[in-house]
């Protein structure tokens, strides 16, 4: 009996043992990923997938460089690799004016061109380039820009998902003679795109339609006397070997460029991963897109009269008045006729005015 007692005993002390060891073992801690905690965002499961993107700038152009690259760069590294970016620069895939209409078909993920080259498809849009606004830089005109279309929320714009929107510069003229008065320009041939031919009709030239890919050999066989358009391409499209003078008309016209996605693709990324995207526009338009263009209108300029010795003419005041009321006469027929077509003419024009006197303010 004493034998049986003394063995319940020991099977009791060896379970009471094992007991207290499992309960004061620590368990083994995780493996350190060497971040902070709460820094690490996982992206949802998905399958890898590589976006086609299609531009009409040569492969140097800053627009490659600087933005496509950018935010080419952002989104793989935000998408742990799981999305990836080619781009067909030169119009190696689309032709400029077919890149919109090619993104919403999903011939590409994403493209970036100017809503002007397919003149009549974006009605909304194109009252951004009515003349007679004018703007201080091409700073606050892309903040213009932007703000307009997030608020009007076009319909001509709802088959893609505009990741951004802005202005190309502001236009001026770029002619192999002098332009210092409306008479200096009658019925001078112009390149112009889209809605720019309006105001160059208007102040009596003429408008020639054609991308800045074809300006060049334009302007050196006389098939037209200048190019209406902003500054950068006097460096980067080596305008100003074929032309003289640079005539400053912030007042004409700024042409819209759009960076979009097909829409098909968009709604195929998970929450997060389109967040994400959001992120990298934002942070890319308040870093680079503002400004881009502003400062490479400026190294433009500066190219053209240090390298080429491009003589610039600033209108006189009295001068400017007359350019602006006929500008200013179209804009207003432009607007009625918008209405009558049950556009949102006369709004899009009160939100463009209030909008331009905001950031004229802000980037004078």
């Amino acid at each position: 009996m004493k034998r049986y007692k003394l063995w319940i005993l020991s099977i009791f002390m060896v379970m009471a043992l094992l007991l207290f060891a499992g309960c004061s073992t620590s368990p083994t801690p995780p493996a350190s990923s060497g971040k902070p905690e709460g820094t690490e965002k996982e992206v949802s499961v998905m399958d890898p997938v590589e976006l086609k993107l299609a531009h009409f700038w040569p492969a140097n152009h800053f627009i490659e460089t600087e933005v496509v690259q950018a935010w080419k760069e952002e989104v793989e590294k935000a998408t742990d690799g799981l999305v990836t970016v080619t781009s067909y620069p030169g119009e190696t895939l689309l032709g400029a004016d077919a890149i919109y209409d090619g993104v919403s078909e999903g011939i590409v993920d994403l493209g970036i061109s100017f809503f002007s080259y397919t003149r009549g498809r974006f009605p909304v849009i194109e009252l951004l380039e009515l003349p007679g606004i004018t703007y201080n830089n091409g700073e606050a005109a892309t903040e213009v820009i932007w703000e307009y279309i997030q608020k009007m929320n076009p319909e001509e714009v709802q088959d893609t998902k505009l990741m951004f929107a802005g202005s190309a510069g502001l236009a001026h003229l770029s002619t192999k003679t002098p332009v210092r008065t409306l008479e200096d320009l009658q019925g001078m041939e112009n390149r112009t795109t889209g809605a720019s031919a309006l105001p160059m009709t208007v102040l009596g030239g003429v408008p020639v339609s054609m991308p800045m890919s074809d300006a060049y050999e334009s302007l050196s066989k006389g098939i037209v006397k200048g190019i209406l358009g902003p500054t950068s391409p006097l460096q980067t499209w080596k305008l100003a070997e074929v032309v003289d003078y640079v005539t400053m008309t912030p007042f004409i016209y700024t042409a819209t460029f759009f960076f979009t996605m097909n829409l098909d693709t968009w709604n195929s990324f998970p929450p997060d991963v389109q967040d994400a995207i959001l992120e990298i526009n934002d942070k890319l338009f308040k870093e680079k897109i503002v400004s881009l263009f502003q400062n490479d209108d400026e190294a433009g300029l500066n190219y053209g009269i240090e390298q080429e010795g491009l003589e610039v003419i600033e209108l006189s005041a009295e001068e400017t008045e007359r350019w602006l009321d006929l500008l200013k006469a179209a804009r207003e027929e432009n607007v009625e006729a918008a209405e009558e077509k049950g556009l949102p003419g006369r709004e899009a024009a009160d939100l463009i005015e209030e909008l331009a006197n905001k950031y004229n303010e802000i980037y004078k």
